[in-house]
């Protein structure tokens, strides 16, 4: 299956409008002379925006949620029951406007294996902790913690992240998501304090006597979100598994970073050579074939859905879907290689004919390919609300990520990191500075954690992108890694009977290491 997708969308050209140097034409254009990507004022307005959304998420980064089509017809699977918990706005003031504002956050519960029992008579409660999209997309993709549950008699709860999804303040998205004051509240820390309340109560409710230990579990931002939640409330949780977190990447050095865009490239490298050269050189040829046929010929060659305004919108969207492809390489389906196969199938063709084969051989029966999205599949849907806006948000104000392109490794086109474009884009946009030392003076997951923490599993997958900027060997005996031939978030994903042996071997000492938490 694939889950997700890397930038989680570009947004329109609109949020630029009235921003000095940004408008029509929204495309730059390409300077073989100097060997770099020459854009337009108006262009890198665009590329600062992608560069923002490309983040854990995830994302990232998507982060990293496709909005799959879930059956939301009462409980979402076998045993899923939603819940509301009445949440404080604000968990650091006492300021007399704020006290009395709540909202209610969403969080989801399973009973079906939870006994008394447990591992060693301890039933533990294993809290989900959701990073930037609508939780109800985790319910099914992260079917592991159900798999854990079966195997420790645990109860299992899923936490919606504040601003995303169900659970906004100030009554709905359009009021959360009205300007900078009321965004205001949307922050890792809240976020954290968020999910003990919620911790607490289930605690309270589910377990009012027993000892029940709590262990915390969470995959890219949420994975981050997890390992957090051990530090700064060691007293609630026992222990965490942080999967592909990139907990390294907002340290406060806003240097641009080739990493990422280093590792997905090294994805398609490792499963043809051809294929990576040839990705390498479509930059260049889609340019060239621009200025010799002009766009409606692009548009007609590659079967486009959607017009052109300039070569950049088919690029962008090409770029966000090898980085789509590296990122969530599947195991039982590898979409490089689908992709690289149609590149790779026939020789002395052209570059550009080359890729769109590629394409073709990706998409399978698609009338035509949308660059709107990186899904052309029926099956997903939209981004859930507040996706894209609100981590541009965090993105804005501590999770700052400075991506890079760079030669000679990157099979993308180069372009680097800027923190002051950055900074003047989010005083434009929300009216304040970016805070990049904020993540890692507050909470510093570095070599020095030996010396205050425990409990903490980091796992990550090679083909991951992301995992260059994760812990990626142990930093005490308890403080581990854990490092497969995965990619984003692969552990803990739904559980197949044809899995490698790695992956099995991965899950296996992920749970003996926890059961040996209890």
């Amino acid at each position: 299956e694939d889950r997700g997708t890397v930038a989680k969308g570009l947004l329109s050209v609109k949020v630029f409008e009235g921003l000095p140097g940004c408008g029509s034409p929204p495309c730059g254009h390409h300077t073989p002379s100097m060997g770099l990507l020459q854009l337009s004022s108006a262009s890198v307005c665009q590329l600062m925006l992608l560069l923002l959304h490309l983040l854990c998420a995830a994302a990232a980064r998507g982060e990293h949620h496709s909005g799959i089509r879930l059956p939301l017809d009462g409980q979402i699977g076998l045993g899923w029951v939603s819940k509301n918990y009445s949440q404080r706005l604000d968990h650091f003031s006492y300021t007399p406007e704020r006290d009395l504002e709540f909202f209610d956050q969403r969080y989801f519960i399973n009973t079906l294996y939870w006994n008394s029992s447990g591992w060693n008579g301890k039933p533990p409660i294993i809290v989900y902790t959701g990073g930037e999209w609508d939780i109800t997309e985790d319910l099914e993709g992260e079917a592991y913690l159900m798999h854990v549950a079966s195997r420790s008699g645990a109860l299992v709860v899923y936490m919606e992240h504040r601003y995303y999804g169900d659970s906004n303040p100030f009554g709905s998205v359009t009021e959360a998501y009205k300007n900078g004051s009321t965004l205001g509240y949307l922050d890792a820390a809240q976020a954290l304090a968020d999910f003990a309340e919620i911790t607490l109560h289930v605690v309270k409710s589910y377990c009012p006597k027993a000892a029940c230990p709590v262990i915390a579990m969470g995959c890219s931002y949420g994975g981050m979100l997890a390992a957090w939640f051990r530090l700064k409330y060691p007293h609630l949780v026992v222990g965490a598994l942080a999967s592909s977190a990139p907990v390294l990447f907002p340290n406060g050095n806003v240097t641009s970073r080739s990493g990422y865009y280093d590792a997905a490239s090294q994805v398609f490298e490792n499963v043809s050579q051809p294929c990576y050269s040839t990705i390498k050189d479509s930059w260049a040829a889609i340019d060239d074939f621009v200025e010799e046929n002009g766009l409606p010929s692009l548009e007609a060659y590659f079967n486009l859905c959607n017009h052109l305004n300039c070569t950049s919108d088919l690029k962008n969207f090409l770029q966000l879907e090898y980085l789509n492809m590296a990122q969530y390489y599947n195991h039982l389906d590898p979409q490089a290689k689908r992709f690289c196969d149609g590149v790779t199938n026939g020789t002395h063709r052209p570059t550009i004919e080359r890729i769109r084969d590629g394409l073709r051989n990706y998409y399978v029966g698609v009338p035509c390919v949308k660059i709107t999205s990186t899904s052309n599949s029926p099956a997903h849907l939209p981004l859930s609300p507040g996706t894209d806006e609100g981590w541009a948000w965090q993105t804005c104000t501590e999770m700052v990520f400075p991506f890079g392109s760079h030669p000679p490794k990157t099979m993308f086109e180069p372009f680097s990191f800027n923190y002051s474009d950055t900074e003047a884009y989010c005083k434009y946009k929300y009216g304040i500075t970016p805070r990049p030392a904020w993540i890692s003076t507050t909470f510093n997951v570095s070599s020095h954690l030996d010396g205050f923490a425990g409990n903490i599993i980091f796992s990550n997958g090679r083909k991951d992108p992301y995992s260059v900027e994760g812990i990626l060997s142990n930093i005490s005996s308890t403080i581990v890694a854990l490092v497969s031939e995965g990619s984003h978030c692969t552990d803990i994903g739904s559980i197949d009977p044809r899995d490698p042996r790695w992956l099995s071997d991965q899950r296996e000492a992920e749970i003996k290491i926890m059961e040996g938490w209890i």
